[in-house]
């Protein structure tokens, strides 16, 4: 092949095509990536270390698992841009925790898709360290979401309301994750 061949036609002609990303990328990133149960789990807890808790638990019921921390939860505007925003760089610009300056532990953006790895449905309710009276609640069905064909159209369903609960440490700010057991 001579490079005349490569470069047939004129620039004139060029036409530009956007990149299409598969929904199923959040399976292999996720279940696939992480391949165990005990490496979801440690993804969820790292997630907590980042985000300054001192506390993360960890229950376990006969089908169900909640994971809880007292860190610095997360505003709606946060959730947006960080949370569903898969393979965010944030982690990579932001080497050390917000308060507690600890070294970040993520850094692919994808440690919460190992949820599904666990189970097809999650919860996930936080409140963030600068408004606590707020909570927001989102849930999402990765089967949904591998469904949608395309990555952009997958959904999570999520809403805010007066924060009633409390995090791991009786803490008014954090994290808690629950899903039902479905491997």
């Amino acid at each position: 092949m001579t490079v005349d061949v490569l470069h047939a036609g004129t620039q004139a002609d060029a036409k530009t095509a956007k990149f299409q990303v598969d929904s199923a990328l959040l399976r292999e990133l996720g279940e696939r990536l992480v391949g165990q149960s005990h490496i979801a789990l440690a993804e969820l807890i790292k997630n907590a270390y980042d985000a300054d808790a001192t506390v993360c638990t960890v229950q376990f019921g006969d089908d169900e698992i909640l994971v809880s921390d007292n860190g610095h939860g997360m505003s709606e505007d946060e959730f947006l841009k960080f949370w569903m925003r898969i393979g965010t760089t944030n982690k990579q610009k932001t080497l050390v925790s917000r308060k507690l300056k600890r070294p970040i532990t993520g850094s692919k953006g994808v440690g919460r898709l190992s949820a599904q790895f666990l189970a097809n449905q999650m919860s996930l309710t936080t409140s963030s360290e600068e408004d606590s009276s707020v909570a927001l609640i989102a849930e999402v069905d990765w089967d949904s979401a591998i469904a949608a064909n395309e990555l952009t159209e997958a959904k999570a369903t999520y809403w805010t309301k007066d924060r009633t609960v409390s995090f791991a440490g009786q803490s008014r700010h954090g994290r808690a994750i629950a899903f039902g057991l479905s491997h």
